[in-house]
């Protein structure tokens, strides 16, 4: 999970910590990777790799009538401290 610096350090979190991500529809717990390109109070997880991380667990199911894209782009969380380090 990619977040900017100073968004990390408020949550108590550094580069390589474990973080639960907590959306209404699921949780996930991913590394951090401090990204000081990213905007403060946004936060970025690839959908591409879910054998690492189920990120679509934290998504809906919706997807755009036209264009057919899954509505995977987007979605409030809550991001906080893991209670275990992550498997290795």
């Amino acid at each position: 999970m990619d977040l900017h610096p100073d968004d990390a350090a408020r949550l108590g979190l550094a580069q390589g910590d474990a973080a639960q991500v907590v959306s209404r529809r699921g949780a996930v717990e991913a590394p951090v990777r401090l990204d000081p390109g990213l905007r403060p109070g946004l936060a970025f997880l690839t959908l591409h790799f879910p054998d690492e991380v189920a990120t679509n667990l934290l998504t809906i199911d919706s997807y755009d009538p036209k264009s057919g894209t899954a509505e995977f782009k987007a979605t409030a969380v809550r991001v906080e401290r893991a209670d275990r380090p992550l498997r290795a």
